[in-house]
This record gives structure tokens, sequence and C-alpha cells, in this order.
């Protein structure tokens, strides 16, 4: 899968349709490579899903800093 990147995130705060990913469960699939682009190296991200608005959301996440999420979404 092609990934790109997203969003980072300092704020616990990422809405998707209206839906703040931190306020649902994520469901962890696996794990992917990928580059944090805040500190120029690669990182291990959890791939996740979850349901918004009953359609399933496929994301990528690592948190590079305390509270600090980087996020990436399928390309």
């Amino acid at each position: 899968m092609n990934w790109k990147l997203s969003k980072i995130v300092r704020n616990n705060t990422y809405m998707v349709d209206g839906v703040n990913l931190f306020d649902l469960e994520w469901k962890k699939e696996g794990q992917v490579e990928l580059k944090d682009v805040a500190h120029a190296m690669r990182r291990m991200f959890d791939v996740c899903t979850v349901e918004i608005n009953g359609k399933e959301f496929k994301f990528a996440v690592c948190e590079i800093a305390q509270n600090v999420f980087s996020f990436y979404v399928a390309a």
C-alpha cells in the first residue's frame, strides 16, 4: 500500500468527516515503516482503522514526540 503524509497533530484533534479520530477506538492492524518528516528519519507507524459514519477509515500513525502524532493516509 502507498501512503501519503496527512497531518502532524499536536492538540489531539484530527477531524475526519466531522469526527475527531482521538475520540474513537483505533483498531491496530499491523505496522509499516514510513518517514517521520519532522525528524528526517524512518519510524514504525501503526496501521489502524476506525469506523466513521458507517465507513472504514484506514491510517498510519506514530507518536513522534510526547503528544505529537504524525498521520499518513492511503495514497
